[in-house]
């Protein structure tokens, strides 16, 4: 399984120690569509011991992999575990721990359901506020309703609100945002400066275009809810509508109209992408959004990490010898079993 999955597990060359602890992942979750390999795999033979550890005792003993080696692997069906190596040791998990988190988003929410993005229009104020839902993954033109990364576009937004703006008989307004929906921390403590400048990942918010996702090698933008509302702002002036002053944070209740909405992907699929770019500010923007439909706000990545840990035992994970302190690995000083 190396270099299939997110984590320290892998034969690629060593990066250096400043660097994030995580790794790219080519992982995706199980749809429906997977369902006859699993069928197929129920009639398969389980694999013994003894093969097992005929294939995987070179793979753990090359010493590329270190001095320290936990393995575990069980049959999918059964559940038992088949070849342990170290497997009760706890070693740093880096961004395996996205799979942990990524499993109890697919157990809470399991309605998959989409981000919303609005769009108010006070005419009295003649103010526009757009309104985060949850959608990182905005076009900053049209949306592709079939796609998962811009299925929502801020030009659609725009020309929405331009329409509404037009028979309001207004064409110069004061623009803002409002990012109050599951609001938190959006640079946690345990990231380093350097996680930002090295493109390892972006502050969280609750808004956000494709193009500002991290990028290795590419320092982060600094606030993606005000490049969003920016470009938000271009768009407008694009269709005939002036905006007057600087765009700013919203101030209080939102009133007027509702003149737009635009829903993302699904929450599932946007995890799933998330999973396969091992996006760490994405996850925990999507772990931050489970909290909250669950009811169980939590604000900070460690807030985030406890829901996490409490909700894996309901799923039959151990938690023996866990210590997370956020939900993408990406904090230093975290521990996991590979049991």
């Amino acid at each position: 399984a190396y270099d299939r999955v997110p984590g320290i597990i892998t034969l690629a060359p060593a990066v250096p120690a400043s660097a994030a602890p995580t790794a790219s992942s080519s992982v995706v979750l199980p749809t429906a569509a997977s369902a006859p390999a699993l069928t197929e795999a129920a009639r398969a033979r389980i694999p013994t011991a003894v093969g097992l550890a005929a294939a995987l005792d070179p793979v753990v003993a090359d010493q590329r992999l270190g001095g320290s080696v936990g393995a575990s692997v069980r049959d999918a069906v059964t559940g038992k575990e088949l070849y342990a190596v170290g497997a009760s040791t706890p070693r740093t998990p880096a961004s395996l721990v996205k799979l942990l988190a990524a499993a109890v988003i697919v157990d809470t929410i399991p309605a998959e359901p989409t981000s919303v993005t609005r769009v108010w229009v006070d005419k009295t104020s003649r103010t526009v506020t757009l309104v985060a839902g949850g959608d990182l993954l905005l076009a900053a033109g049209k949306g592709k309703s079939a796609a998962v990364v811009g299925r929502v576009g801020l030009a659609d937004l725009a020309e929405d609100t331009a329409t509404f703006l037009a028979s309001a008989g207004l064409d110069t307004v004061a623009l803002r945002i409002d990012d109050t929906f599951a609001s938190g921390e959006a640079r946690p403590k345990g990231w380093e400066n350097a996680d930002f400048t090295s493109g390892s990942a972006v502050p969280i918010t609750m808004i956000g275009l494709a193009k500002d996702r991290p990028e290795p090698g590419v320092p982060a933008v600094s606030d993606p809810a005000m490049n969003a509302l920016t470009a938000f702002g271009k768009a407008l002036s694009s269709r005939g509508i002036t905006v007057n002053g600087a765009p700013a944070q919203a101030v209080g209740e939102l009133s007027g109209d509702e003149v737009s909405a635009r829903r993302g992907a699904a929450l599932h699929d946007v995890l799933a992408y998330a999973l396969e770019e091992s996006d760490n500010a994405l996850i925990e923007s999507l772990v931050r959004m489970t909290t909250y439909l669950a009811n169980e706000p939590a604000p900070t990545v460690t807030e985030a990490a406890g829901f996490v840990s409490k909700r894996l035992p309901e799923l039959g994970i151990s938690i023996s010898g866990l210590d997370i302190k956020d939900t993408s690995g990406l904090t230093r000083g975290q521990k996991a079993t590979t049991r």
